[in-house]
């Protein structure tokens, strides 16, 4: 099964998808992720998109909706796509030929993968802290990097190679402000 990154769509540092959450972002989520909001509304690309977006905020319900207007463009390109607990999204086709990743593209974004994207970035870091500090605080917290490794360090992809190799990398990425290694 082939795997479709969600990551970087709207944020520049990359994302993972999140689990579930209450009814929608919290208001303070949303006034620190307001300037993202108007900007992702800007480059909405279907009414379905402008409509979730039109409120500032992003329900569980809407987000649902994005997520079934992508698996059935999806669908109808033959593929068979779901997102998983994490919301990754994983598509794969039981024909021979080849995935068409310019259709399969099309179908992300003119469904709503930039709010979807988005909506995960809101869950994943509510308050819209420095991505950099707090990835370098969890790698810090795991012991992946040493105390002298600084947010400035990460933005610069300093030991980059090294770093993301590990799983305690991808465990951080996903979750930066809660992940404790066991």
């Amino acid at each position: 099964m082939r795997r479709a990154s969600l990551l970087a769509l709207v944020c520049a540092a990359a994302l993972v998808l999140s689990g579930c959450g209450a009814g929608h972002a919290s208001s303070d989520s949303e006034k620190s992720w307001a300037a993202d909001i108007s900007a992702t509304s800007a480059q909405a690309s279907s009414d379905l998109e402008r409509k979730v977006l039109s409120d500032g905020r992003i329900t569980d319900a809407e987000y649902s909706e994005l997520q079934a207007a992508i698996l059935r463009c999806l669908d109808g390109l033959g593929l068979k796509a779901s997102f998983d607990a994490e919301g990754t999204l994983t598509y794969a086709t039981s024909r021979s030929t080849p995935i068409d990743r310019d259709a399969v593209q099309a179908c992300n974004a003119g469904n709503g993968i930039r709010t979807i994207t988005l909506r995960d970035a809101m869950r994943r870091n509510p308050s819209h802290l420095d991505e950099g500090k707090i990835m370098v605080d969890c790698l810090q917290r795991v012991h992946l990097v040493e105390s002298s490794y600084t947010a400035e360090m990460y933005d610069s992809g300093v030991d980059m190679a090294r770093i993301s190799a590990s799983p305690l990398f991808d465990e951080c990425d996903a979750d930066p402000l809660h992940f404790e290694k066991k």
